[in-house]
């Protein structure tokens, strides 16, 4: 695989074929670009080792495109919101909405699906300092990065996994850093290196070293998971993340709650979201469907209904109670 400054430099970008090109300093651009008749808004934070490239694409409808990369492809693909899945008759590569994956793959010649728009982060890697750097870190039979020094198509987790709330706090992080272009070279690689560490802790080799290093018991966890739930923003949180988080079964942490409050850790979290929904109907007069997008509801009328189960009474007639209330 070539450098990634030979394939990716900004005069290479300029020179880009079918885009509106805007630089806004020598490290970030911007464009607009139709791929296959897919519209696609793109930032690039460009550096000699690796690149961050922010996009949007509008997709209508299913859509299965070829894809053809001579030098091939070295990632990690955030699916903020949306689905890509890639095929080649070798790998499968499938990267449902709020996952993550880590792969390479030598040569790219193979077919791409999407399903529905778009909000995706890519970060791709200069394939020689990522061994470099991470030959310093992880042990030196770890069987990704043995494959990647031996140029085999790789993953580092079987199937995706969820975007955890560290790993979307640190992509926001380098997407809004507000830091003069002077500080930032040196901000986004400890950023970048930073993510790389949190991502290869989620995998299964390190997760059974910490499990048999933990001395927390069953119930100093459960503990432990309600704090964090309580300060977590509560439409963000997955039960799986708080099992890779945790270490610890959905079976048990159920178990934990139903001993110490009384219910299990999905019914706990349906609680919170229902009060801080009924407050920001009820104080801060956000609309119905505002509330539904914050608490991750696809579609408002299932918000509605879920609102309505548990209260016994609807948004709408919280809000108009509010409204009657306010003319008094």
């Amino acid at each position: 695989m070539k450098p990634l400054k030979e394939r990716f430099n900004l005069k290479y970008l300029r020179n880009k074929q079918k885009l509106e090109f805007q630089e806004n300093n020598f490290r970030e651009c911007f464009f607009k670009v139709n791929f296959y008749d897919i519209p696609v808004q793109e930032r690039f934070i460009v550096y000699d080792t690796f690149i961050i490239i922010s996009s949007k694409a509008k997709v209508d409808r299913p859509t299965t495109v070829p894809i053809l990369l001579e030098d091939g492809v070295f990632k990690a693909q955030f699916e903020i919101e949306g689905y890509s899945k890639f095929e080649d008759g070798h790998n499968i590569l499938e990267i449902k909405p709020g996952t993550f994956n880590l792969f390479y793959i030598p040569k790219v010649n193979g077919k791409l699906t999407y399903l529905k728009d778009r909000t995706c982060l890519d970060i791709m890697f200069d394939k020689e300092w990522f061994e470099e750097t991470m030959s310093k870190i992880l042990p030196m039979e770890f069987p990704f990065l043995t494959a990647l020094k031996k140029g085999r198509a790789c993953k580092l987790f079987e199937e995706a996994k969820i975007i955890s709330t560290p790993i979307k706090q640190l992509l926001e992080s380098m997407l809004n850093c507000s830091l003069p272009t002077s500080m930032r070279d040196y901000y986004y690689r400890l950023k970048i290196e930073e993510l790389l560490l949190t991502i290869f802790s989620m995998h299964p080799k390190f997760l059974e070293d910490d499990r048999s290093s933990t001395n927390l018991s069953l119930d100093e966890k459960v503990i432990e998971v309600k704090e964090w739930v309580d300060k977590q923003e509560i439409g963000n949180i997955r039960l799986q993340e708080v099992e890779d988080l945790f270490h610890i079964s959905q079976k048990n942490l159920n178990k934990g709650f139903q001993k110490y409050f009384g219910c299990n850790l999905s019914q706990y979290l349906r609680e919170k979201q229902m009060e801080k929904a009924r407050y920001l109907i009820q104080h801060k007069n956000y609309s119905i469907n505002e509330v539904a997008k914050l608490l991750r509801y696809s579609y408002p009328q299932h918000f509605t209904s879920a609102f309505t189960k548990h209260f016994g009474y609807s948004p709408k007639e919280l809000k108009a109670q509010k409204t009657l209330e306010n003319k008094r």
